[in-house]
């Protein structure tokens, strides 16, 4: 067995569990709406920093999976 081999099905859970907290994310940050306080407006900075954390990481999966196709 190699050890530098992709576990495409791991993968896909990963990216599935990632949409899933991706999603959760957009419904808070449109419960929100336009931030009115100070309290709302650090809460949406903080949501923004944990979807690009998402984001990025769903792209690191995504060239994983390219690699691991090649």
């Amino acid at each position: 067995m190699r050890t530098d081999a992709v576990d495409v099905a791991a993968l896909e859970t990963r990216v599935t569990g990632l949409l899933e907290q991706l999603s959760s994310i957009d419904a808070q940050m449109n419960l929100i709406g336009e931030p009115a306080g100070l309290a709302a407006r650090a809460r949406i900075s903080d949501l923004e920093k944990q979807r690009a954390t998402v984001l990025r990481t769903l792209a690191a999966l995504e060239k994983a999976r390219i690699a691991a196709g090649q």
